[in-house]
């Protein structure tokens, strides 16, 4: 055979000095690897035993006499022949030999400078570090093992530092040659892929010389520079991932036959790898040249970018959290590398479905890694500093199109040049592209506030509660509001009969995405069909009596998840109608097909936003206190941080942003509005209560100041009387009611049921503590804004009481109605009651004037504020602690999580040098002052008078809240002869619903019965006389004698 004399040419070479490290002059004269040809498989399979025995000889204690001169002989030269000729030998051969060389240095360090002497690691080190190394799983996670051995004495680290190791070795993750090795996964290594692998090893290899952990963090970084070098290059576009799921998780391994999970031998699996290679690298070879697509009018590239993430990410987070200890992370944020992380989130190249990928996951897990193991506050602080330059780009979305009207994304789909690949590139849809960066660093931040750690939920709330994440929290909340509008004006774009005959709104837009060949073709009338209603299902009706919409399981959800409301559902019966699919065409199909990315990124993206909304009020409510079956009274919770005060009020004027909410004044249709309402009724729900309808006292007090609370009963008025065209008694039977508005209704009253029940707003376990807030603030009374809410509730419900029911969710509205009514007749002697015990429980503490400080000092424990004390925290530090805690352990906590800040001068001598304060020292010894607005100012100062800007700015926005709930301190509670004329009257209304909605009659008895017991016995006999007198009335229609 051609390849047998290979190895005997190589066997009567000389052995190559041990400098330069170069490659051995025997390779030149190995015809094998120029021409192609390999070792043949009998040749190699006895090398495989010989070397095999060779490495369980040297490690095994019977032999260790005379294996110490094993390397005496010819055995190194051999080794150096196949190492360095691994293109001829083939991957298990390479791999075989230098783990019989990292196996002998281990078992005899002392003899590591005898195989330097001879060139054996020199050769190691080219063959791994200037060469390619064999493609194969087993090659690559076996290197950092090599090169510790390599490392053991301090000639072998110097050399092994000079070829640059780590830039070299980390090349391998972004090397297409390499991504079947980095894919493939072994039944008999359940660990993971080989970058996690990879990356452990190297994590050893850092520990084990702590010298190269420097240079190692800066190759790393690099690496990161390089990724966001690639997802930035205007000629690369990135392809799609072979080995992922849509879902965001990993894909499953490749199926292998049953004989593969058997362990037993290794050389058929190796032979494989062998092949897999070789054939990878002749298709790599035969499509070098083909290897541009076409996107529009420009050539690029197509590369594995989100593998490269993904792979990358695996090998960094193993790295950095292999262990516990925070010495890597450390090092990595010292080396400015977050800034290149964070940034990959956002790079153009990406394709739109980026965000829901494993790579997304992969960085953010990278992202939740550092700030778990080294409470860091810059990776949060970097990722907002990001992602407000993303949403900076994105404010051409919030501003209005000009008249006939239409969405913002779809215009500029319509505008691109190459309409059917615009979605491929950034530079044609920028904001399209813009969106899912910002979904990118949504999920980073969704993955990092899910955390149960004191002490990073502490930093989380910290970090969004600064002046950059209130700014942030304003620009997303105004993202969220322009999102719910684009994804309806896009849905109704692509349902039939949502909008009037004749309408333009987006017409002109959605001819241009027509292709050249259809525009001869009819088109439909205006709306086509529903969004692709055979790739996305229909959203949970939640019992809804209309079908609703396929396109809805691209729009559920826009509130958080757990709700039974989907927020985007229609009861238009023309949508359910079989007949609008055959007026589809091939135009209107193409319009559709082109219009679905943008409504699934819009939707996806709303979903992410309100996921993390939800994550940061639980962030700032903090954990529910647990209602303890004993003796023992439960403990309350502690108060909220300044921060969380200032998110929970950036999040409820969110809330309330969406319920005063105006559109365009060129809006054809109502209907717009109403679903906009629908959206936000369901968003605000999960936002003020949690799973089990317990509402979050944080959140109803920001809520009752920040407007919500009046916008929530004004958009009920608004929607009732038709925008103010009827009466709002009337609007409920008027013929001309938009479509819609029983949706509205319906989501509106669930909602108010929940803010009226007596018994879990006033026993909910999210309760503000009981003491009086600093600043002599009144303090929240669930009390009194039940009181609030059940007028203004009572009021609505007399609007809609004795009408006639709507079609489809009139029994739903019913429901709630009765409910409602039943929630304010209970509370009523349960008001009177409490309300009586507050003004005669607050009697004994008044005495103490208005200083706040004064008033509370009596209620301190003076032996815990003096343990305190005792522990080094100042007397109003300590002070501070006790008053917003309840137990010893939760103070000390709060000290610690809360540092006092350093005020006025003190600050500022701390951060002089020496030299400048002594400086300062003499010029006041001479009677003069160095005015300190002369000196540049510190980094120490600037932070200083950033959190003092950042107090005093709370404290003018708390001053402006207690102004609000002062003015529902005096609230009475409904008057007792106005609940009483309402019951009298209302057996007539209830005798009308069970006509009309016979299910409803267990909730009418329900109401009956609590009426009865509010009434006494005097009323139920009346009430008994009327039903009685009802039934024996005859009925005309029955013909009765």
């Amino acid at each position: 055979m051609e390849s047998s004399p290979g190895p005997s040419a190589e066997a009567r070479q000389d052995p190559v000095p041990p400098t330069p490290p170069a490659v051995p002059s025997t390779s030149a004269a190995t015809p094998s690897p120029r021409g192609g040809v390999q070792c043949i498989p009998q040749r190699a399979a006895l090398l495989k035993s010989m070397l095999n025995f060779l490495k369980k000889a040297i490690q095994d204690p019977a032999f260790s006499d005379g294996i110490r001169h094993v390397m005496d002989g010819s055995l190194p030269t051999s080794l150096k022949h196949i190492i360095s000729n691994a293109e001829y030998y083939g991957p298990s051969l390479f791999l075989l030999a230098t783990e019989v060389v990292t196996v002998f240095v281990f078992q005899e360090p002392s003899l590591l400078s005898s195989l330097q002497d001879n060139g054996l690691t020199d050769v190691m080190l080219h063959a791994l570090l200037i060469k390619d190394v064999p493609a194969t799983r087993e090659v690559l996670g076996s290197l950092p093992n090599v090169f510790s051995a390599l490392c053991l004495n301090a000639r072998g680290l110097q050399s092994f530092v000079q070829c640059q190791p780590f830039e070299r070795l980390f090349k391998v993750l972004l090397s297409p040659d390499y991504l079947p090795a980095m894919r493939r996964r072994r039944s008999s290594d359940p660990l993971g892929d080989t970058a996690s692998n990879l990356g452990s090893a190297v994590d050893e290899l850092m520990r084990h010389q702590p010298t190269l952990k420097t240079d190692a963090t800066t190759a790393i970084i690099k690496l990161l520079e390089e990724i966001c070098s690639l997802g930035r290059d205007p000629k690369y576009i990135c392809q799609k991932p072979s080995m992922q799921k849509a879902d965001g998780t990993a894909a499953a391994p490749p199926p292998r036959s049953p004989h593969a999970a058997e362990e037993a031998s290794s050389e058929d699996e190796e032979e494989e790898e062998v092949q897999a290679m070789q054939s990878f690298g002749a298709a790599q070879q035969s499509e070098a040249e083909p290897s541009q697509t076409v996107v529009g009018t420009e050539e690029r590239i197509p590369i594995p970018l989100m593998d490269y993430i993904l792979n990358v990410m695996k090998f960094v987070e193993s790295i950095l959290s292999n262990n516990t200890t925070d010495d890597h992370c450390q090092e990595f944020v010292a080396q400015r590398g977050l800034r290149p992380l964070v940034t990959i989130l956002g790079l153009p190249n990406l394709p739109v479905d980026f965000p829901t990928s494993a790579a997304c996951q992969a960085v953010a897990g990278v992202c939740k890694s550092i700030l778990t193991l080294s409470h860091e506050p810059k990776v949060l602080q970097e990722g907002l500093v990001q992602l407000e330059a993303v949403l900076s780009a994105l404010e051409p979305l919030h501003r209005p199109i000009e008249a006939p009207g239409g969405s913002v994304l779809l215009r500029e789909l319509a505008g691109a040049g190459a309409v059917p690949d615009a979605t491929l590139s950034a530079q044609a849809t920028p904001l399209l592209h813009a969106l899912t960066a910002a979904h990118a660093f949504i999920m980073m931040f969704v993955h990092t506030c899910r955390v149960g750690q004191s002490e990073i939920r502490a930093i989380s709330v910290n970090q969004w509660g600064s002046q950059l994440g209130l700014s942030v929290l304003g620009k997303l909340s105004q993202l969220y509001c322009s999102l719910v509008w684009e994804s309806t004006v896009l849905l109704s774009l692509c349902t039939p009969n949502s909008l009037p005959p004749g309408c333009e709104f987006g017409q002109a837009d959605m001819q241009k995405l027509v292709p050249k060949e259809e525009k001869t073709a009819p088109s439909p009338p205006q709306g086509g069909r529903r969004a692709e209603g055979e790739a996305e299902g229909p959203g949970p009706a939640g019992g809804v009596g209309s079908d609703p919409p396929p396109a809805q399981g691209l729009l559920e959800g826009m509130g958080l998840e757990g709700e039974p409301l989907a927020p985007m559902e229609t009861d238009e019966p023309s949508a359910s109608d079989p007949k609008a699919k055959a007026k589809i065409t091939p135009a209107m199909a193409a319009r559709i097909k082109q219009i679905k990315p943008l409504l699934s990124a819009s939707s996806r993206l709303g979903r992410a936003l309100a996921e993390l909304f939800g994550l940061l009020v639980k962030l700032c409510v903090g954990s529910p206190v647990r209602q303890r079956r004993s003796h023992h009274a439960a403990a309350a919770a502690p108060a909220p941080t300044a921060a969380a005060r200032a998110t929970a009020s950036a999040l409820t004027r969110l809330l309330t942003k969406g319920l005063s909410w105006q559109p365009p004044p060129y809006t054809p249709t109502p209907r717009f509005r109403l679903t906009f309402f629908i959206c936000s009724v369901g968003f605000t729900s999960p936002m003020l209560f949690d799973e089990r309808k317990f509402p979050y006292h944080l959140m109803l007090q920001k809520f009752l100041c920040s407007g919500g609370h009046n916008a929530l009963f004004e958009t009920f008025n608004w929607a009732l009387s038709m925008g103010g065209k009827v009466p709002v008694g009337e609007g409920l039977e008027h013929p001309d009611l938009p479509d819609g508005t029983g949706e509205f209704l319906d989501a509106w009253l669930m909602l108010v049921e929940k803010m009226v029940n007596p018994s879990t707003v006033l026993e909910s376990p999210h309760a503000l503590p009981a003491k009086a807030p600093p600043h002599g603030h009144p303090p929240f009374s669930a009390l009194r804004f039940l009181v609030v809410t059940q007028k203004a509730a009572f009021a609505c419900i007399k609007q809609l009481w004795q009408r006639r029911p709507l079609k489809v969710y009139g029994g739903r509205m019913a429901e709630s109605m009765l409910a409602i009514l039943c929630h304010i007749l209970r509370a009523e002697p349960l008001l009177r009651e409490r309300l009586g015990r507050e003004r005669e429980g607050p009697a004994p503490d008044e005495p103490g004037g208005d200083e706040g400080g004064a008033r509370r000092e009596p209620h301190v424990n003076q032996q815990q504020l003096q343990q305190l004390m005792d522990m080094g925290f100042s007397r109003e530090h300590a002070m501070e602690a006790l008053l917003n805690t309840n137990t010893m352990e939760q103070a000390t906590e709060y000290l610690l999580t809360h540092p006092p800040p350093l005020m006025g001068g003190s600050a500022r001598d701390l951060s002089m040098s020496e030299e400048d304060q002594m400086m300062r020292a003499i010029a006041m010894s001479l009677g003069q002052d160095i005015p300190m607005e002369q000196r540049a100012e510190s980094p120490e100062e600037a932070a200083c008078r950033k959190e003092e800007e950042e107090r005093r700015a709370r404290e003018r926005q708390e001053e402006e809240e207690a102004k609000c709930l002062e003015k529902f301190e005096g609230a009475e509670p409904l008057e007792a002869a106005e609940l009483g004329a309402f019951t009298d009257s209302m057996l007539p209304g209830c005798s009308q619903l069970l006509d009309e909605l016979p299910d409803t009659v267990y909730r009418v008895c329900d109401l009956l019965m609590t009426a009865v017991r509010r009434n006494g016995p005097a009323y139920r006999d009346s009430v008994l006389k009327q039903v009685v007198q009802q039934v024996w009335s005859p009925e005309p229609s029955l013909n009765l004698p």
